[in-house]
C-alpha cells in the first residue's frame, strides 16, 4: 500500500456529486445528489433547491433544529435508511470553534457531510531502549470495521465534551486507562481527512494523543469494542500500516503522524512532503 496510498485513500471524494448542505446560510455540510429524495418527504424540514439543501428557515433555534431533524432520523431509523445508530449527539456548526446550530445523532454525521471530530492516542513504550506501540484489534460485533486493527484509545467527540475530557473518558472505556494516567497524554496536534463513503461524506479532524505507558502496563477493554490487544515492535506496526488492510483506515494516518513526529519517516523517506502534507487538506 505504502503510506502514501493511505492519505490519497482516505483523500478520495467527488465533491461534484454532493449539493451544499446550508443551516441559518452557514454552510455546514454537503448531501449527495444521489440521496436527496431521502428529504423530499420532510418539506417542513428541508428545502431541496438544485444548487443547495437548506434547512427550513422557521426552525430557528438550537432546540427546534434538533428536535425536527431527530424526528426525522428516528424514521429513518426505522425504515433501515441509515448505516449505523449510536446514540450520541454531535453537534452541527461552521467549524469547531463555533457554537452549534443544532445536534445530530452521530449515525447521521455522514450522510449531510458535516465536520466531526474525534480522538485518538498512541499508546507506547520502551523496553531497553526499543520502542513499541500497543494496538487493538476490533471486535468482531462492532457495526463499523469488525476485526480491523485500531490504536490503543480512539472515539467520536459528542457535543458538550471538551477534548481532554473526552480523551480521559475513551482511555477508561477502551484499555482500562486510570484517569491520572490519561492527563499525562501529551495533546500533539490534529490531522484531517475528507472521504466519500457509501452513504455520504465524511469530513473528520482528528485530535492525536501521544501517551508513554509503563513497561508493566496491559490495558483491559471495558466497553467491549475491542476483543485483543498487541504489544509490537514499531518495526512490526510500520509494516502493517505500509503493506498490509489490516488496520481501520483512519487509524492509518494518525500512525503515520506519530512515524512523522518522532523522526521514523524522515526527509528522505518517498513521497515525504506529499505524507506531511497528505495529513492537513483543506477540507471542502
Amino acid at each position: 500500500m505504502s503510506f502514501l496510498k493511505w492519505i490519497q485513500v482516505c483523500n478520495t471524494y467527488d465533491i461534484s456529486q454532493f449539493i451544499p448542505f446550508n443551516v441559518a446560510e452557514q454552510p455546514v455540510g454537503w448531501i449527495k445528489k444521489a440521496k436527496l429524495s431521502y428529504l423530499e418527504p420532510y418539506p417542513e424540514v428541508f428545502q431541496v433547491h438544485t444548487n443547495q439543501v437548506v434547512l427550513h428557515p422557521q426552525l430557528d433555534s438550537l432546540e427546534t433544529r434538533t428536535q425536527a431533524v431527530a424526528e426525522m432520523l428516528e424514521a429513518w431509523r426505522s425504515q433501515q435508511l441509515l448505516p449505523g445508530w449510536y446514540n450520541e449527539q454531535y453537534p452541527v456548526s461552521l467549524s469547531h470553534d463555533d457554537p452549534p446550530l443544532f445536534l445530530i445523532e452521530r449515525g447521521a454525521i455522514s450522510f449531510f457531510g458535516i465536520r466531526a471530530s474525534g480522538v485518538h492516542l498512541n499508546g507506547f513504550c520502551y523496553k531497553a531502549g526499543q520502542l513499541f506501540m500497543w494496538v487493538g484489534r476490533r471486535s468482531a460485533s462492532m457495526q463499523a470495521y469488525p476485526n480491523l486493527l485500531d490504536n490503543l484509545v480512539a472515539g467520536g467527540k459528542p457535543y458538550n465534551l471538551g477534548i481532554q475530557e473526552n480523551i480521559i473518558k475513551e482511555c477508561k472505556e477502551e484499555a482500562n486507562i486510570s484517569s491520572s494516567l490519561a492527563k499525562q497524554a501529551k495533546p500533539v496536534g490534529a490531522i484531517h481527512y475528507c472521504i466519500e463513503v457509501p452513504g455520504g461524506l465524511r469530513r473528520d479532524t482528528i485530535y492525536n494523543y501521544d501517551l508513554e505507558l509503563p513497561e508493566s502496563f496491559s490495558p483491559v477493554n471495558t466497553d467491549g469494542e475491542f476483543e485483543n490487544f498487541y504489544l509490537w515492535p514499531i518495526e512490526k506496526v510500520i509494516d502493517k500500516v505500509a503493506n498490509t488492510k489490516e488496520f481501520k483506515t483512519n487509524c492509518n494516518l494518525v500512525i503515520i503522524d506519530f512515524l512523522v513526529r518522532h523522526g521514523l519517516l524522515t526527509p528522505d523517506t518517498p513521497n515525504y512532503t506529499k505524507i506531511v502534507e497528505g495529513l492537513h487538506p483543506l477540507l471542502p
